[in-house]
């Protein structure tokens, strides 16, 4: 993505999220016997939020190295 529309994307999100926090989901297994066992980590509140701002400053350290794309795989 050109840096500049990723930025833009960025705010959005993060604009749509003031004032709102990711609900937190709580650790959970899934045991049946004769079947493997399945963990779902769940995640704390905020999780959401808080990668927002990781990637916002992420992004915004690249743009200002000047980096003109984002990509990752």
């Amino acid at each position: 993505w050109p840096i500049a529309c990723f930025r833009a994307v960025l705010t959005v999100a993060r604009r749509k999220r003031l004032g709102h926090r990711s609900p937190e989901i709580p650790v959970t297994e899934d045991r049946e016997p004769g079947r493997m066992l399945v963990i779902d980590c769940g995640r704390s509140e905020g999780y959401i939020e808080r990668r927002l701002e990781d990637l916002s400053i992420l992004v915004n350290r690249a743009f200002e190295a000047g980096a003109t794309h984002v990509a990752w795989a």
